[in-house]
């Protein structure tokens, strides 16, 4: 098959482009090369942590209902989705913001 077919039987979210030598020669591929732009764009891990059966996606309901006690404590949005009446679906504002708390604990672990 094509690399056009193959693109089109599937559903990408986007297509990352490889450099396959340093000489931008046709038909040559250096696989040292290939596997460290893999490694370095986190191909490789997400493929293992995909073949480990963890899911890399999630329902923008079960991501809350998973992570809501990391967000901010003063913040009173954070309570479980789960059996919670006031819970509404669409929670973008809080969901953005949890992302981001999460985003910046991780970081800030990283550089301290």
């Amino acid at each position: 098959k094509t690399l056009r077919e193959r693109i089109d039987q599937t559903v990408p979210h986007y297509i990352r482009c490889l450099k396959p030598n340093d000489e931008l020669v046709p038909e040559m591929f250096e696989p040292k090369n290939i596997v460290e732009q893999l490694r370095c764009g986190g191909v490789l891990e997400a493929v293992r942590v995909s073949r480990a059966g963890y899911p890399t996606r999630y329902p923008h309901d079960v991501f809350m209902a998973r992570y809501y006690i990391l967000g901010d404590r003063h913040d009173k949005t954070p309570v479980s989705p789960i059996n919670h009446s006031s819970y509404e679906a669409d929670n973008e504002p809080y969901l953005k913001r949890l992302i981001a708390k999460i985003a910046f604990g991780i970081w800030e672990a990283d550089h301290t």
